[in-house]
């Protein structure tokens, strides 16, 4: 669904994909960072949330600006599976988390220091603080029903309105890191019960808004690294199937990694 269906308001660093939901309108923000972070903006009148954060100062700046200029009072700010940004987004707007959410963002300081010290002053790794822990089950911000659902590290959030589901990524044409075949297992398990669900809508954080046909794609392709996982002796093996079925996917340094994960040498 990348770009289709939606409007495109393109900013001085990043862009906005708006789509109109009848009830919910929905701003993406691609942020067009290193790290290729996007941050789903939910409004329903003039009041919305924000899920995530940027971690990057610029953007951080562009959205805030992009806000402003479009009249959106932000009533609360979501936190699960992206944690940077503390302390210089949204400044006095409560910051909304589950317990198991904050543990394994604070768990990951590691990465985002390292994100940090890898680009400069720019990143800011830093971890937000959570002002209200949400439980899991129906929830209601600015008059946006949710249902907060637990994920293996975080957690997703359905959006009944709209028959829509957030999670941190789908990617349909972009390659994952995938660290184990117990976590592809699970993956391929999750999908196909996001499938049978039959959401209009997938948002993620590092992917623009994709339906039911990505999610189609996404188990194929998730389907077909497991095979090659089973049948290959070596990572070179391994990645040279995959790129042969999956040439034009995106993410090289994803799939390499994962052939470490998989394999020994």
């Amino acid at each position: 669904m990348i770009k289709r269906n939606c409007t495109v308001k393109r900013l001085a660093i990043g862009e906005i994909l708006l789509y109109d939901l009848g009830p919910i309108k929905l701003h993406v923000y691609m942020t067009n960072d290193p790290l290729q972070s996007v941050v789903p903006v939910i409004v329903k009148g003039s009041s919305g949330i924000v899920l995530e954060s940027p971690a990057f100062a610029n953007n951080i700046l562009e959205l805030e600006s992009y806000l402003k200029s479009a009249g959106i009072k932000i009533a609360g700010h979501i936190l699960s599976y992206h944690m940077a940004g503390a302390d210089e987004f949204l400044h006095g707007v409560p910051r909304y988390s589950t317990k198991n959410a904050e543990f394994n963002g604070r768990r990951g300081g590691a990465l985002l220091k390292s994100f940090a010290k890898m680009f400069s002053k720019s990143c800011s790794a830093s971890p937000h603080k959570i002002d209200v822990y949400m439980k899991y089950g129906c929830v209601a911000i600015a008059g946006i029903k949710m249902n907060i659902r637990k994920d293996r590290t975080a957690f997703d959030i359905e959006f009944p309105e709209v028959n829509a589901r957030y999670i941190h990524i789908l990617g349909h044409d972009v390659h994952p890191v995938m660290r184990s075949t117990a976590i592809l297992n699970a993956e391929i398990k999750k999908l196909r019960n996001l499938i049978a669900r039959n959401y209009r809508l997938i948002l993620s954080s590092h992917h623009a808004p994709e339906d039911m046909g990505d999610a189609a794609k996404k188990l194929e392709y998730l389907e077909a690294v497991l095979a090659a996982a089973k049948k290959s002796r070596s990572r070179f093996e391994f990645k040279r199937r995959i790129i042969s079925m999956f040439p034009r996917h995106l993410g090289r340094c994803s799939l390499d990694l994962t052939a470490k994960y998989l394999f020994q040498h």
